[in-house]
């Protein structure tokens, strides 16, 4: 069981909870080697995320956030048949 932070309503017993990222941040990571720092990587990463329920979610959205998902996957599939 959750509550919702948008509209605090309590969950039915094993409701599904939609978690959405409200804030990221860029973020580097260094590794170090011979006593010297390199680094290895860029990234992003969660600073903040709200537990919504599954109505909320839609109301933000105007679509479930799996089907938003699916959508972005499509969208990124198209992007890299463009660049083949």
């Amino acid at each position: 069981m959750f509550r919702c932070q948008l509209c605090n309503r309590l969950s039915a017993p094993r409701e599904r909870s939609c978690k959405i990222v409200t804030e990221t941040r860029e973020k580097e990571y260094f590794s170090e080697i011979r006593g010297r720092m390199h680094l290895v990587g860029t990234g992003t990463e969660i600073v903040k995320e709200a537990v919504l329920c599954r109505e909320c979610a839609e109301k933000q959205w105007g679509m479930s956030p799996l089907s938003r998902v699916v959508e972005e996957l499509k969208l990124l599939k198209e992007v890299e048949n463009v660049r083949l």
